[in-house]
């Protein structure tokens, strides 16, 4: 039987990142209840990338730190383990005591460290570190849960968002080379999800999650959207019609932006006999001004694919941004925010409001000519081809030569939008050649 390919790291990440506080009150009920959650909590991510320097320890896509305040209104920093594959013990619970040390020496910040394990060995169950030489002793003890003891009922009757995460993780690893086994657990868990209580908002969250986790083959995978579709409308709640929606909304888009493109080649053909020396400056500056507006609005377009709507404020941010190297790293960075929020941040980071101001008042809006009109053609074709190489190298980060050809080669800009949304949300680099058009 063929092994089923499963992601969990990045599922586990965002669900932290989502649900930080469920995450603490499903596994750490102790915890939970000395926090005042009332005050807040905050993801510390550049603190956590500042203590792991270098790779020998190996810092994890699913470790987590997190500013927290106790009821007393101590604030305390809680480190997040998420083991997925079980390693030697001591190169586990060594990673926890360095990282908890780190954190101490270079903010003196009291920090609980937490782990949960979750892989498929049931006796390996690490809970400390320590070590002792000539009368000293260094010693780290730091809670841990096990997903493995985690049983059918308890899941199915709680409420949590992490019931949902752990019973699609265990159901992952129990049908690793049963693709038919995992598609009859991944729609009883997206058909629990309904009979919970959940928000709209969660379930759209909870379903791109154990999506994301529960990988499926090709066919497989539309019978699961077909049977889903049909559940929601029995139940008249169409929250993953909604996907359609936006599918034909994102198609209408796509025919009125290659009217545009057709409009201005019709345009670019009765000016042909203008071309001057100045008109091929201008035109220049005009290709340089379309790869601009084409890398914003492959910003726009990966954002709202992943999370349905942009804010105003946030579009007019990234509208008035005119350096194509930060237009690049926030591309990069729209693929792989949790959320709109962590985006904003990182816009932020990288772009001050007021450079951002400055920047739009001086602005250039070209004067079309004619080879102003086909360099911006041009421009707009080649942006789209490196839009869609860049996607697939950041997800599947080898692109064969063959196709990269392939999307080089191709010039409709409808057929490199359409590919550009297929590589933010294809299954595979098969797959994707699969929509290319012969």
């Amino acid at each position: 039987m063929t092994e089923q390919h499963a992601d969990y790291d990045n599922p586990w990440k965002d669900a932290l990142s989502l649900y930080f506080p469920a995450f603490i009150e499903f596994f750490f009920p102790k915890i939970d209840t000395n926090i005042d959650w009332n005050r807040g909590y905050e993801f510390l991510d550049k603190e956590l990338q500042q203590i792991t320097p270098d790779a020998e320890i190996g810092l994890r896509e699913a470790d987590k730190l997190v500013k927290v305040w106790r009821l007393d209104g101590e604030e305390t920093w809680v480190l997040v383990h998420i083991e997925i594959q079980s390693q030697v013990q001591t190169v586990f619970a060594e990673r926890m005591y360095v990282y908890n040390n780190r954190i101490f020496d270079r903010y003196r910040r009291q920090v609980a460290s937490l782990a949960v394990l979750a892989d498929d060995q049931p006796s390996w169950r690490p809970t400390q570190y320590s070590y002792e030489i000539w009368g000293c002793q260094v010693l780290l003890k730091f809670p841990t849960v096990k997903l493995l003891d985690y049983q059918l009922p308890t899941l199915e009757a709680s409420t949590n968002p992490f019931a949902i995460i752990v019973l699609a993780h265990l159901t992952t690893q129990q049908t690793n080379k049963d693709p038919q086994g995992r598609y009859q657990g991944r729609l009883r868990i997206a058909k629990s999800l309904y009979q919970r209580g959940y928000s709209r908002q969660d379930i759209l969250e909870l379903l791109r999650l154990i999506e994301w986790m529960m990988r499926l083959p090709k066919n497989l995978e539309r019978d699961f959207k077909q049977e889903l579709t049909r559940l929601e409308e029995e139940n008249q709640m169409p929250y993953i019609l909604s996907y359609e929606r936006r599918a034909l909304e994102a198609e209408a888009a796509l025919k009125a932006a290659q009217q545009e493109v057709q409009a201005a080649q019709q345009a670019a053909q009765q000016a042909a006999q203008q071309a001057t020396q100045q008109a091929a400056q201008q035109a220049q500056q005009a290709r340089q001004e379309a790869i601009l507006q084409k890398s914003r609005e492959a910003v726009l377009e990966v954002l709202r694919i992943r999370f349905e709507s942009v804010p105003n404020p946030l579009e007019e941010a990234i509208n008035q941004i005119e350096d194509e190297s930060v237009l690049k790293t926030l591309f990069g960075q729209a693929i792989a925010a949790r959320s709109i929020g962590e985006f904003q941040e990182r816009i932020d980071a990288l772009l001050p409001k007021d450079e951002r101001e400055e920047e739009h008042q001086e602005s250039y809006v070209p004067n079309l000519e004619t080879r102003e009109i086909l360099a911006r053609l041009d421009g707009i074709l080649q942006k789209g081809r490196e839009d869609i190489l860049e996607v697939l190298r950041v997800r599947f980060e080898n692109v064969p030569n063959s196709l990269e050809e392939t999307i080089n080669q191709i010039d409709e800009d409808l057929v490199l939008k359409t590919l550009l949304r297929q590589a933010i949300t294809i299954g595979s680099l098969e797959e994707f050649q699969q929509q290319i058009p012969g």
